[in-house]
């Protein structure tokens, strides 16, 4: 996730964005349904992430010895780059 969208990503995000839009307007009870939904898809996307960087952080250490913190921040955007 930490890589910049392409040209194909962006264009599908724009079209879920006004699909999306158009199903607010016109679907009765979508809005919150929507919304609820989108709330709980951010919380479990969070605890995966606090997870998966609590893992890195236990296999590759946290300042038990010089330069470790940066080599954990390092081994993170490379497991970041691969997802």
């Amino acid at each position: 996730m930490g890589q910049k969208p392409g040209r194909a990503e962006l264009r599908l995000l724009n079209i879920y964005d006004r699909a999306l839009r158009r199903m607010m307007l016109q679907a009765p009870g979508f809005s919150s349904a929507w919304e609820s939904a989108l709330q709980e898809s951010e919380r479990e996307y969070e605890e995966n992430e606090t997870g998966l960087k609590s893992i890195v952080g236990k296999v590759f250490g946290s300042g038990s010895s010089s330069g470790s913190n940066s080599d954990y921040g390092h081994h993170l955007q490379q497991i970041e780059h691969k997802n």
